[in-house]
């Protein structure tokens, strides 16, 4: 088996590979965002996409779009041409502020990274898909090599600095109402290879790990 990780300098990145690495057989390759060059995915048989302008306060609407979603694109359409399944992330993001978090639900994204993944999210399953593709919505995903992240880290990376600095943890007001969903990245890194081994199909799969291949207009 033969795999391309894209962004896997990054958080989630970073851990995927050391669990590709894991099985036996198994040869990884990684890829990092480069604006002339491109990879040759010819080779692999699958591409794992985890590469993004993943900050959601940026507000440079044209580089969010050329990487996340033109490059996507690209990449998808490589894959698609020379028989390479394609697993990629998603984001939460794309409900916005909803309670529903179902595959099929309305998407309504509220920033430009989250209508980056909508966008692909919808163009892609609108192709003429010749391959599998796997797309996967995370949820607050939390782990080791997330300080590389800084200031975008989560409140899990504050928390236990924190922790060790000071002995104690300082929430925010009103904390106790608020329910959120925490995905441990070894959780999601072992998803992507359960789904390589396991799964054969194409879909959308948010942490319920329901599939659909559909999308609203």
């Amino acid at each position: 088996m033969r795999i391309l990780v894209t962004g896997h300098e990054g958080f989630i990145g970073r851990n995927m590979l050391a669990w590709l690495n894991q099985e036996e057989g198994w040869y990884i390759d990684g890829y990092e965002w480069h604006p002339t060059e491109r990879p040759n995915v010819s080779d692999y048989d699958w591409v794992i996409h985890l590469g993004a302008i993943a900050d959601m306060t940026c507000t440079d609407v044209e580089a969010i779009m050329k990487q996340n979603l033109e490059f996507s694109q690209w990449l998808f359409n490589e894959c698609n041409e020379h028989g390479v399944n394609l697993q990629y992330a998603s984001s939460s993001s794309v409900y916005g502020d909803s309670k529903d978090f179902s595959e099929f639900a309305p998407c309504h994204p509220q920033t430009p990274y989250a209508w980056s993944k909508f966008l692909f999210d919808r163009w892609v399953f609108q192709q003429d898909i010749k391959i599998m593709v796997q797309g996967f919505r995370y949820f607050n995903v939390y782990g080791k090599y997330m300080h590389l992240r800084g200031k975008r880290a989560n409140a899990i990376v504050k928390w236990r600095q924190e922790a060790r600095k000071t002995g104690k943890v300082t929430v925010w007001e009103n904390a106790e109402t608020i329910k959120r969903d925490w995905t441990w990245v070894g959780d999601v890194c072992r998803l992507h290879i359960d789904f390589i081994k396991t799964v054969n199909g194409s879909g959308i799969w948010t942490r319920s790990c329901r599939r659909t291949s559909s999308f609203p207009p």
